[in-house]
């Protein structure tokens, strides 16, 4: 699938960037709840497979982190929990002050959750910086759409933007639907570059797949 525009001028770079954004928004609003439950149940399937194979190949479970998805994001309520049971340690995300990093605190079940500021449950624990990521293993990110090169296009904040700047470590999982994979995504340099793309189809890695 092909990004409507592909155009290297920054200011053509923001409104395709935009446009597909509201594409992807509508797409995903307009969703059947029936169709969508399928889906989920495939990314929760796929994100369980991701892990076990690590835990196979490591002899350990790997430490996580991950997402708590808004209502038309992929892997809906039991994605967490998914990745709860099946890894060592999972952390989600602290949104602070727009332009800012994330913050991370570990999830210990649906009782250590509060609302956040922008209507996305978070961690009530002890917020810890970017560095903590460093030494997970996997970090399942949210985006809008992916490139089958892994080029991320996220929500517009710049939080992982931010965030996956200052990170190395652990293998970056994007997770998206299937059709929201496009041949190219309008880009910046500052955008984020993933491992590997999750959808329910699966996952596979992009790393060797030229841009």
């Amino acid at each position: 699938m092909t990004s409507p525009t592909d155009n290297p001028h920054p200011t053509d770079i923001a409104q395709d960037k935009a446009a597909l954004r509201r594409a992807v928004r509508k797409a995903r609003k307009q969703r059947p709840a029936s169709d969508k439950a399928k889906l989920d149940q495939g990314v929760c399937d796929g994100a369980a497979a991701v892990v076990r194979a690590f835990s196979a190949a490591h002899s350990r479970p790997p430490k996580v982190a991950a997402y708590m998805p808004l209502p038309a994001e992929p892997g809906g309520e039991g994605f967490v929990p998914v990745l709860a049971d099946a890894a060592a340690e999972l952390w989600l995300p602290i949104t602070g002050p727009r332009g800012t990093e994330l913050t991370w605190a570990r999830y210990t079940g649906p009782e250590s959750l509060q609302p956040g500021p922008l209507g996305i449950s978070e961690p009530a624990g002890q917020a810890v910086g970017v560095d903590k990521l460093h030494q997970l293993d996997i970090a399942f990110v949210p985006a809008l759409a992916l490139s089958t090169a892994g080029v991320r296009l996220g929500q517009g904040g710049g939080y992982y933007d931010r965030t996956l700047a200052a990170l190395s470590g652990p293998q970056l999982i994007g997770v998206v639907f299937d059709d929201e994979v496009y041949d190219r995504v309008p880009a910046a340099t500052h955008d984020a570059v993933l491992d590997a793309i999750l959808t329910p189809s699966g996952c596979r890695d992009v790393r060797a797949t030229d841009a």
